[in-house]
């Protein structure tokens, strides 16, 4: 029997994560892309929200802003400034 490649073990775990909702493990796989840094980032955020009662609500939200929304402001360092 093959042995289970790192790949193929975060989408497991993102699966069981989501109880096995295929829509929410679509999004987080997308977001993940097999990356541990990505998915050590979305089950930290995933386990944070509170606000959304649904499973691919709240993997939706979990998932940070592309580059260039609001969390890459945040973490380059250039704020908006106010008027």
């Amino acid at each position: 029997m093959a042995e289970i490649t790192p790949a193929e073990q975060i989408r497991l775990n993102l699966l069981s994560t989501l109880n096995y909702d295929t829509a929410a493990a679509k999004e987080a796989i997308e977001f993940v892309k097999d990356s541990e840094l990505k998915y050590q980032i979305f089950i930290q955020q995933f386990n944070r929200v509170v606000s959304e009662s649904t499973v691919v609500a709240k993997t939706i939200k979990a998932i940070p802003a592309p580059p260039g929304g609001s969390f890459q402001a945040i973490y380059s360092g250039q704020l908006p400034q106010r008027i």
